[in-house]
């Protein structure tokens, strides 16, 4: 699966200070531009997090890993420009971070024995959301989305010069590191 995360960086700190239903109405209109890219990519939005996502698409074989890659990168790159944009025109200290990353997953019912929950879990999962999470050394490029390498190596040409060539190291917070290719922007 390629397997996404975002989140709306300095959201919970600034929503603080936002009446509850501006807060809501702010969150919402982020969410929908993710969503909307998503669904249009053929994705799957797995959870929403606070003001965090999760979400997926299923690549069982070779085929559908080459018709879906090149999408959902496209997809991520339109939702940070579009929610780039929206933040820049609504005045407010927030950011947006993806991370994406392609590997096995496992596929199910992962809920309680009275709560269905169908979801992927695994590595590749833990990956995707350390990509969204590291921060990029200070004075370095910020990347609004960040890919792993597997994920970058199946992209096509075009789709590849939506991120930097060359890898970024990224740091999560337990010191592991990530090599990451940065969107340009």
């Amino acid at each position: 699966a390629v397997v996404w995360f975002s989140d709306v960086a300095g959201f919970s700190a600034h929503a603080e200070r936002l009446a509850p239903g501006a807060a809501g109405e702010l969150l919402r209109s982020f969410m929908n531009v993710q969503v909307e890219e998503i669904h249009n990519a053929g994705g799957h939005v797995d959870k929403f997090m606070g003001d965090g996502l999760m979400a997926f698409w299923l690549c069982p074989d070779e085929t559908r890993i080459a018709s879906t890659v090149d999408a959902a990168a496209q997809a991520a790159v339109r939702s940070g420009r579009r929610l780039r944009e929206l933040i820049a025109a609504s005045g407010h200290p927030l950011d947006i971070r993806i991370g994406m990353h392609l590997g096995e997953v496992s596929v199910g019912d992962f809920g309680g024995s009275d709560r269905i929950a169908f979801t992927l879990v695994g590595s590749t999962v833990n990956v995707a959301s350390r990509y969204e999470q590291c921060r990029t050394p200070a004075g370095g490029p910020h990347g609004v989305v960040r890919i792993s390498d597997a994920l970058y190596a199946r992209l096509g040409q075009s789709e590849r010069d939506l991120f930097l060539a060359t890898p970024v190291t990224l740091i999560d917070k337990h010191d592991r590191s990530y090599a990451a290719h940065l969107s340009t922007f």
